[in-house]
């Protein structure tokens, strides 16, 4: 519960520690900003915005959907607003759809488009607040294409490699990548 009874706490799954922690502090610092500025403004109908942050380390399905379901039953926020959490691959929708509250995130997965269009009802407070990671792929092969053709870059050839991580991230945009490259004019 928030240390001011009528404040309204918000939560945040985070990593504090691991491998993403540099971007899990900017995330936690953006997210107590805006509580902050909104708090500025007499907060959200006359109440204050609490921040609750949930570590959510090497961002595992099982440390994620932990988190978030500490930041419910522990801590009742009334909606969740975090970065990313690449890990979870959207399993930590199911505790938020169970609780019914808002969860706006920053994940990049085209995955989340499947997940909210299979059950709209259920994951009606889903949102992801930025494009799939399938835009980056095709946005990239787009970018190189536009330095060749501007003459800022003379590749000596029409021909890229494109290898990719194992985790589906990196897969969807390896893919998206090898799926525009003909159209843009280079060769896999």
């Amino acid at each position: 519960m928030p240390q001011d009874q009528n404040a309204i706490p918000i939560g945040s799954l985070v990593p504090l520690t691991g491998p993403s922690a540099v971007d899990g502090a900017e995330s936690r610092n953006g997210v107590t900003f805006a509580c902050e500025e909104i708090n500025q403004e007499g907060g959200l109908l006359g109440r204050r915005l609490e921040p609750v942050f949930m570590d959510t380390g090497r961002q595992t399905a099982e440390e994620v959907i932990a988190a978030a379901a500490r930041l419910i039953a522990d801590h009742q926020v009334h909606a969740i607003i975090n970065g990313y959490n690449i890990g979870p691959q959207n399993s930590e929708y199911e505790p938020i759809a169970d609780a019914g509250i808002i969860y706006i995130h920053h994940n990049t997965l085209l995955q989340h488009h499947d997940t909210v269009l299979s059950d709209p009802e259920r994951y009606f407070g889903c949102f992801m607040a930025n494009p799939a990671e399938f835009w980056y792929g095709r946005g990239f092969m787009k970018f190189l294409s536009w330095l060749r053709d501007t003459g800022q870059w003379r590749p000596q050839s029409n021909r890229i490699a494109i290898i990719s991580g194992s985790k589906p991230y990196s897969i969807v945009i390896a893919n998206a990548m090898a799926s525009a490259a003909a159209q843009f004019g280079w060769s896999v």
